[in-house]
């Protein structure tokens, strides 16, 4: 007897647990929660989650037929069907076939025709497929006379099913029994008790005829409904599960005491042991040891340095809103590669504004009982992590060290932990013939299953069946293990399985300047040679190497080619660095010992001794052959030594016989190249990923032209795979490096530097990676760095900072100070490039961190650069570290400060460690209670609390369960609040799988929201992604919605189930082309399509370019398309040329499209730039140029030329004090200015300060001293002092006074409140004031004090009570009754439902009424902790 194969078998299960008419049975949703993880769990039977349909609610009986005859069709070997909900009979009917029927959400008493008789499922179950077996188990009851519980049917009549097996949960008459507290309904209760628990003393595998007998036993022992039962043929020996209580019988003991002992069910104190010291004397070993000349070898702990860790929080940067790109099939998402990239070089944040990472030490997460996902970039750390966490753990822990290769064929089997990880474990660390881990080592011990480089797992497949087993394996609870994972940036989707499988993650930052020195000290702590460590940290600096090797991997490269030839300089630049070690290995001690080797196991052969002196000369290109196999995520690297070596013996005509010592001659033979070891199995690997890359990037540039020619198909074809991420971008990129090295003439980062801003940033991506560079280039590319500096809105920014930090050049560390020095130059710019120059050594730094000690002490300094200053003297070892951590801590508590700017301080607070850690805790919580914070601004919050640790989870959850019970929260935030809730909770997860399931289907919710509902509860329920997948795939073929719903819908589709990607961008293309498809929705149609499908960016590009290029078209429609064209196709944007000029010397067009098109412009090539800069400076200067136009485009000549801020400063300037200048566009006017011209500030604000006294609009003059603010912190007191003023003038309205009140508040600070509370409440209870001005007070003071709210009350209610007054008002006032709180939900809904039904009101007030409503019945029940 054995198990159903779980890869030929299906299981649909279908629940109702609430119904129209009929009582709810909530435990039924957890009956399919239970079942669901029982049937997928590994270790009872491992049926894949696609073969696992669940059917939640379903509204119509077809859904629950076309589920079963899907899953009739493609099973094989067994189909399971389980039904819970309530049991109905039509007693109408004279056929007992026709009387049984299964409810469902619309189901009545009385009404067979609103639930589904069981006859249609058992003529699906009957269909001659090819299931050999079928199981039914249905728990539900039978009565005719109130179904107030459930009830099942006369099995023997109505569901006899041909060769199958029906359970049923009572008799024909009899009824079922939900205990209404109980987690799960009585019979499915025993039923799980009997599938988790075991049977003790039970066979191996639980069969239905078993299940059925220990349930009726339970059931007589406790008076239940016994459950019945019928068979036919053998079908009552069916195995459904594993019995987990089952203990194999030991094997007899062995004949004699030599002979090794069979496996036991325990491991012996001795195999743990044994097991435990190995991995720790693998934590002495260096991981390139055998790559070390002379005698000296340093033992790895002696070595290893703990780098601190950045927790990533839930979603890091891939949350559906974000709109980032989805992930690719066999590549790595370039956006959290280049965030890793930052990472690495301590550059600037994603957003270019501020520092979101939250370092902890090591020891503070292994604290943390969590599963972990440590990623890291190539040569980050993370395989030495896992080799040092032996060493790190505590005593009653035991690791056990496996690779992700060799786990994943076992992983695919769907075989149990203990069976998978067994077999995976490699060099005999457990005892001969054991092929399953008990659960735990020791009875009170835990397992540390710690799983190295899922990114090595080359196939997509078998990398996602891994992520997949994972997921399965660690949603269960109370497990004897922990697992920690490690892997180069995952995809988006896998990431987002891994995380909500329980996993925290977590990335590895590189070497801080002092980690670097101590990891030098421990190199060379026992070299005979004194000061060593002092010489080496000496040629990193003289040769500008300091910043690269902060990365782990180059760092080793670094000292073991130091200690090859200490006499030597290193080289200048990481290719350098790489090309001296790729040669260290070709010749080291390693190769010669196994050419040794190879050449004894060939004397044997014919011809040997011609063939071993052939593979000794030609070994490079052997090494270059594996290489470029390695590069394609080839992994049986010994096939292509096989072939190799074969091709050799052809070319000399001397064949050679396959002897029994082949293979290891293969092992010899790829070995004897210097690259490549053993992978602890069948095969070897490269050392490093990194070095395949680099020597395949060899083999390809060999086949280029010597001469760089851009029109050239082959110079296109490795541009494109750069541009276009379909796969081997590193790859391309090192061709193109290698290239300036053979060819130190070559025009290509010149030709690359007078092209679009993808290419400038692709030539900082170059000179990364030691693309030889000639001045004019390292010139070009700083003068970038600093225009960019200038501009943090410049979409290179990120990139160029990025560069800048890991980019050691004199020069460009030079234009970095020169910037942090320049008193004109703004002060966000100051900051970014000290914060920069705080990663260099010694004066530079010191300097830097007196700099940005200057800028943090200005009172006039913005917020944010006050925080990302003092966050980066944190980061340092700087004396003044403390005093840095003080300054966060200050900015974190101030109520003065923006919410955001808040956050961003006790991050980088908690990066400091120690008692700073409980410190930020504290003031994130304090955040959430910030009263007036919208549910954005709350989830963001959570989500960095998400990131610290769970200490003060309970008390974030009423927050934020608060803020999702409250009417006002939106649909679109009230998702976010309970993706967070899920995710701070698995307890609660249930319930925000009901609320997203209830918005995503609701056909009274806006397309856009469903969609994103949609996406969270793939987030949330990876179970449920197929509903969440059938719901968004609706979305994108109803043609009844708008196109940008469902571009949205595909692009939200294509993140949840990145399988579906190239379907999706084949509907959006077919959207693009339509004839009903607005432009603008045809042009984000056709750029997502590309996205989604890079291999099909052409057919995108040319319907772009044939709408960009008809002249039939509105010049403002072409624009649209060209600067999408542009982004697209940076290879060939010269077309699009002539429509920008068009558009910039074209009369009428609008302002801001005119800058556009410059912006476009100026992004096309330096030239072009130069054009615009030209063009906007004539059209600016002149005469006839409106003023509102002028702005506009001075901004933008601001933003192409801030080093020429002379031409701007006096239109903008003029725009500040024009005493005609429309409100908005002085604001805007003099924030610009000052972000340019730092020296005007005090001017700007001299400015806005009178006009904000002087400004008879309330509104504007709001707008006034929020600008002023904005630039200038400290005058924080002149606008209170402002505000108090208007405040006191007795003739300024209601409307006035509770505008300026709220701008009171939002100064911050106690007392301001306290003043704004003040006059709010006057306002509101002001009955002679205008009606909607006391509404809109209402509104500032739930925003500002929502306690305050209970008094007003009554004010509110007479207003909502008062059928005299509008009825636009009466729905707002009884709004507002309902938001605050449960307690006045049902007079709220009085109200409105005396509104939505009065016929003497507006029928657009009865719909706000209506509308109203909806929102009350939205907000979710409450929920108490699981």
């Amino acid at each position: 007897m054995h198990l159903p194969d779980p890869a030929t078998s299906r299981a649909v299960l279908i629940g109702v647990h609430d119904f129209e008419h009929l009582p709810p049975l909530k435990s039924v949703a957890n009956n399919l929660n239970r079942l669901r993880d029982a049937l997928t769990g590994p270790e009872l039977w491992g049926l894949p989650k696609e073969h696992c349909t669940v059917l939640r609610q379903p509204q119509y009986g077809v859904q629950v037929v076309d589920a079963i005859a899907e899953a009739v069709d493609k099973a094989e070997d067994t189909l399971f069907v389980y039904y819970a909900g309530h049991g109905l009979t039509d007693q109408r009917s004279d056929d007992p076939s026709y009387q049984f029927c299964l409810s469902l959400p619309g189901s009545e008493h009385d009404a067979p025709h609103k639930a589904l008789r069981y006859m249609e499922v058992r003529e699906q179950l009957r269909r001659p497929r090819g299931a050999l077996r079928k199981v039914v188990v249905l728990d539900c009851c039978f009565s005719g006379q109130a179904a107030v519980a459930m009830g099942a049917s006369l099995l023997h009549d109505e569901v006899e099913i041909e060769g199958a097996y029906v359970l049923a949960s009572s008799g024909a008459n009899t009824r079922s029994w939900a205990p209404p507290d109980a987690e799960l309904t009585a019979f499915t209760g025993e039923l799980m008790s009997l599938v988790e628990g075991g049977v003790p003393d039970g066979p191996e595998l639980l069969t239905m005829d078993l299940l059925y007998e220990k349930i009726r036993l339970a059931t007589v022992r406790k008076g239940n409904q016994q459950p019945h039962s019928l068979a036919t043929k053998t079908a009552g020996r069916i195995p459904l599960v594993r019995n987990r209580a089952y203990v194999p019988e030991l094997p007899p003991a062995p004949p004699s005491p030599g002979q090794d002992h069979a496996p036991t069910a325990r491991l012996s104190r001795f195999d743990l042991d044994r097991l435990i010291e190995h991995q720790k004397d693998r934590a002495n070993s260096f991981p390139y040891e055998d790559l070390l000349h002379g005698e000296r070898r340093p033992r790895f702990t002696e070595v290893y340095v703990r780098q601190q860790m950045s927790a990533q929080g839930m979603d890091g940067d891939h949350r559906a809103e974000r709109a980032s790109d989805p992930a690719r099939h066999g590549d790595w998402s370039r956006a959290r590669e280049r965030e890793e990239r930052r990472a690495e070089a301590g550059a600037p944040a994603a957003d270019g504004k501020r520092d979101r990472r939250v370092s902890q030490s090591l020891k503070s997460v292994l604290a943390s009982p969590e599963h972990l996902l440590v990623t890291g970039g190539p040569g980050m750390g993370k395989s030495s992590l896992i080799s040092q966490l032996p060493r790190e753990l505590p005593e009653n822990a035991v690791p056990i060290r496996v690779t992700a290769r060799h786990l994943a064929p076992h992983a695919a089997k769907h075989k149990p932990w203990q069976e998978a990880i067994a077999a995976a474990v490699e060099d005999d660390l457990l005892p001969a013939g054991l092929r399953r881990l008990p659960d735990r080592p020791t009875p009170d011990g835990q397992w540390v299953i710690l799983i190295d480089a899922l990114d090595e797992v080359s196939g997509v497949r078998d990398r996602e069946d891994l992520v997949d087993w994972i997921d399965t394996v660690l949603r269960r609870q109370d497990l004897p293990f922990r697992m920690i994972l490690t892997s180069r940036p995952p995809t988006p989707a896998d990431r987002r399985r891994l995380i909500h499988a329980g996993m925290v993650h977590y990335t590895l930052e590189p070497f801080t300047a002092d980690g670097l020195k101590r990891f030098a000290e421990g190199w060379f702590h026992d070299c005979p040679e004194p000061d060593q460590a002092e010489r080496f940290l000496a040629q990193l600096r003289d040769g500008h190497l300091l910043d690269v090797a902060k990365v782990p991997l180059l760092a080793t490269i670094a000292a073991i080619v130091f200690e090859s030839s200490p006499d030597t300089p290193l080289p200048k630049q990481r290719f350098g660095l790489y090309e001296q070690f790729l040669t260290h290995l070709a010749e080291g001690r390693s190769s010669r010992r196994v050419g040794a080797g190879l050449r004894r196991l060939l004397d044997g052969l014919p011809h040997g001794e011609r063939l071993a002196d052939e593979i000794r000369a030609r070994r490079l290109w052997l090494g270059q052959r594996l290489a470029v196999a390695a590069s394609e995520g080839e992994t049986d690297l010994l096939r292509h030594a096989d072939a190799w070596v074969r091709e050799l013996a052809k070319e000399l005509e001397a064949p050679i016989p396959r002897p029994p010592t082949w293979r290891a001659m293969l092992f010899s033979l790829a070995e004897y190249t210097g690259l490549v070891t053993r992978d602890g199995g069948n095969n070897v690997r490269f050392w490093h990923l990194s070095f395949a890359e680099h020597l395949a990037a060899q083999v390809h540039e060999q086949d280029l032209p010597d001469e760089f020619d851009p029109k050239a198909a082959v110079w296109g074809s490795w541009l494109a795979r750069v541009f276009d991420g379909a796969g081997q971008e590193e790859v391309a990129r090192l061709v193109l490096v290698r290239h300036t090295h053979s060819h130190q003439d070559s025009t290509l980062l010149p030709w690359l530097q007078q092209q679009t801003d993808r290419h400038q940033t692709l030539v900082g991506e170059l000179l990364l990676r030691g693309a030889k560079a000639t001045d004019s280039v390292l010139d070009a590319f700083c003068d970038g760095l600093r225009r960019v500096l200038f501009v943090p809105e410049d979409e290179r920014y990120d990139d160029m900072l990025t560069t800048a930090a890991l980019l050691g050049d004199p020069k460009v560390s030079a234009t970095l100070a020169s910037a942090m020095a320049d008193d004109s130059a703004p002060t966000t710019a100051r900051v970014a490039a000290a914060q920069l120059l705080t990663e260099r050594s010694g004066s530079t730094a010191r300097t830097a961190v007196e700099y940005l000690w200057t800028a943090i002490d200005d009172p006039h300094t913005a917020d944010a650069d006050r925080v990302r200053g003092a966050a980066a003297v944190a980061r340092t070892q700087h004396d003044s570290r403390e005093r840095a951590a003080e300054a966060l801590l200050e900015t974190a508590r101030d109520e003065r400060v923006d919410i955001a700017q808040r956050r961003s301080a006790a991050e980088a607070l908690a990066s400091v460690g120690g008692r700073r850690l409980a410190q930020a805790q504290a003031c994130l919580v304090d955040l959430l209670r910030s009263p007036g914070a919208s549910g954005q601004k709350r989830v963001a919050v959570a989500e960095a609390l998400v990131k610290l640790s769970p200490a003060s989870f309970d008390e974030a959850l009423a927050i934020l369960e608060a803020q999702a019970d409250d009417p006002a929260t939106s649909a679109f935030d009230r998702i976010d609040l309970m993706r967070v809730i899920a995710g701070l909770d698995h307890g609660r997860r249930l319930h925000s799988v009901e609320m997203l399931d209830r918005l995503m289907t609701s056909p009274q919710i806006d397309a856009h929201i469903r969609a994103k509902a949609a996406a969270a509860l793939a987030d949330v329920a990876p179970d449920r992604v197929q509903l969440s997948v059938a719901v968004l795939r609706n979305l994108v073929l109803n043609s009844r919605l708008d196109i940008d719903d469902r571009i949205a819908a595909a692009e939200r589709l294509a993140q949840v189930d990145v399988g579906r990607q190239a379907e999706m961008a084949d509907e959006l293309f077919q959207l693009a082309q339509s004839p009903h498809c607005g432009l603008s929705d045809r042009v984000q149609a056709a750029v997502k399509s590309a996205a989604l499908a890079p291999g099909k960016r052409k057919r995108c590009v040319d319907l772009l370019a044939a709408t960009a290029l008809n002249p039939a078209r509105a010049l403002e429609d072409r624009l649209y398309a060209v600067t999408r064209l542009g982004d697209m196709d940076p290879q060939n944007t010269e077309r699009v040329v002539p429509v920008l000029h068009e558009a910039l010397r074209a009369p009428g067009l609008h302002p801001n499209r005119r800058a556009e098109a410059a912006r476009q412009l100026g992004r096309l090539s330096d030239g072009h730039r130069a054009r615009a800069i030209e063009i906007l400076r004539r059209r600016v200067a002149a005469p006839g140029t409106p003023p509102g136009e002028a702005l506009a485009l001075a901004k933008t000549l601001a933003q192409l030329s801030p080093e020429r801020s002379d031409d701007v400063e006096a239109v903008l300037l003029r725009a500040v004090e024009s005493p005609f200048a429309d409100p908005y566009e002085r604001r805007d006017a003099a924030e610009t200015l000052v972000s340019l011209v730092p020296s005007a500030r005090p001017r700007v604000v001299a400015t806005l300060l009178r006009h904000a006294m002087e400004e008879p609009t309330a509104l504007y003059a709001r707008w006034m001293v929020d600008a002023v603010v904005a630039i200038d912190p400290g005058q924080r007191e002149k606008v209170a002092r402002i505000l108090r003023l208007r405040l006191a003038n007795p003739g300024e309205t209601v409307a006035s006074r509770r505008r300026y009140a709220q701008t009171l508040a939002e100064l911050g600070g106690a007392q301001e409140r306290a003043e704004a509370v003040r006059i709010l409440s006057a306002c509101v209870t002001d009955a002679t004031a205008d009606t909607d001005a006391r509404l809109d007070a209402a509104d500032n003071l739930a925003s500002i004090a929502p306690k305050s709210m209970g008094s007003m009350a009554d004010y509110l209610l007479a207003i909502a009570a008062d059928e005299t007054c509008p009825a636009k008002y009466r729905v707002r006032a009884a709004a507002r009754i309902g938001r605050l709180g449960r307690a006045h939900h049902e007079g709220a809904r009085e109200l409105l439902e005396a509104i939505a039904a009065d016929e003497r009101c507006d029928a657009t007030h009865r719909d706000d009424a209506q509308a109203e409503l909806r929102k009350l019945r939205d907000v979710p029940p409450p929920v108490h902790p699981a």
